[in-house]
């Protein structure tokens, strides 16, 4: 029997209800995101100039509904919401739209680890078997820099992982016990390779140092500070107000809905969840020097060394790149339900955030693009 919601379940009545909702939100809702959007800082034609932008990516690409910010000087300069949260029962974008972060959870939880780095509970250099008791003698060498760049040898997801979405852990040590055995791909710092469960064993890290849960140590460290004031740990079987329905695009073209994912075995690198708001105060923060100071930050933006010498095209937690002969800071994410991206143009003080219910949606063009409409 295919279980209700499976990606392959004929759900074509979607397709039909979106294209009314595209022909109608597309230009009914200007009002509504405007009355929602805060007093800007970004001047004469450019909001809308910038929501034009962001306006024919949702047409392009067939995004239900998608919230985008920019910050600028450490402050929010404008936010826009678009679209539909819930196709089915017309449930607009708002600002209390909460949505999966996927991956760009990955930068919050390494600026969790900088900040017990300058408290001097941690160190870059420290071995997991200094801090994890008992911990498997394969992983005992990784050390924290390791982690934070993708450099530790473990693997991504393990396919009996994939095979039961729906398997739930009450805590992060559950999740490490259930993957701590599997061997190694490489030698660490041999080569990069991303593991979202590299960032789970750095939140045990985190337990160990400090005997207080992840999510809390994030919410009292990283939330508060930053004013992120509904971030949280995603659950599937909670009941969370202002949840996005999140949806993919079938072979066909279709939109259909997501399959459910319990994302308990990856909160740290892939589980978090808020609002556009959450996002773009995290961005202000870290321009403030809210949460670290320029030397933290400066050492999470510096590409990470190989054994070898040879450069990783990898930070503390961030993707490093060049544009338009500038540094560009970013961090994306895409999983059931959603796809995001978190941007920085360090020198231009210019950040942007991006949320949507639509998989698979690489949003770095778009974000090139409104930082562009936004130099200062």
């Amino acid at each position: 029997m295919i279980p209700f919601f499976h990606p392959h379940f004929e759900l074509k009545r979607y397709q039909t209800i979106l294209t009314i909702a595209w022909s109608t939100l597309l230009f009914s809702l200007d009002t509504v995101n405007h009355a929602e959007s805060p007093p800007t800082r970004i001047t004469g034609s450019l909001p809308r100039t910038i929501e034009t932008t962001i306006r024919g990516e949702v047409q392009r690409r067939h995004i239900p509904g998608i919230a985008a910010a920019v910050v600028q000087h450490g402050k929010l300069a404008q936010t826009w919401c678009i679209g539909l949260s819930d196709i089915e029962n017309q449930i607009p974008v708002t600002k209390k739209t909460m949505f999966r972060f996927a991956s760009v959870s990955k930068p919050i939880t390494a600026t969790m680890v900088m900040k017990q780095i300058e408290r001097g509970q941690l160190s870059l250099e420290a071995k997991l078997s200094s801090i994890i008791p008992n911990i498997p003698a394969h992983l005992g060498e990784i050390t924290i820099r390791q982690l934070l760049s993708h450099q530790a040898g473990l693997r991504h997801y393990q396919a009996n992982a994939l095979q039961q979405p729906l398997h739930h852990f009450t805590s992060t040590s559950d999740a490490f016990d259930y993957r701590s055995q599997a061997p190694l791909l490489s030698k660490p710092g041999e080569r990069f390779g991303y593991s979202t469960f590299g960032y789970l064993v750095l939140a045990v890290a985190l337990e160990h140092i400090e005997p207080t849960p992840f999510i809390d140590q994030l919410r009292n460290r990283v939330f508060l500070p930053a004013k992120m004031k509904t971030a949280r740990a995603d659950h599937l079987y909670e009941l969370i107000p202002h949840r996005a329905s999140g949806y993919f695009r079938s072979l066909n073209g279709d939109i259909r809905r997501s399959q459910p994912a319990d994302l308990s075995a990856k909160i740290p690198g892939g589980g978090l969840m808020g609002t556009i708001g959450d996002l773009s105060s995290f961005l202000a923060a870290i321009q403030n020097g809210d949460l670290l100071s320029q030397r933290s930050l400066q050492e999470m933006w510096t590409e990470q060394k190989l054994n070898n010498g040879s450069n990783s095209g990898y930070g503390l937690g961030w993707h490093l790149g060049l544009h338009e002969n500038q540094r560009e800071v970013y961090h994306s994410g895409s999983q059931p339900k959603t796809s995001s991206l978190l941007y920085l143009r360090p020198e231009m003080e210019v950040g942007i955030a991006i949320l949507c219910n639509l998989e698979q949606i690489h949003f770095l063009p778009l974000a090139r693009a409104i930082a562009k409409l936004a130099r200062p």
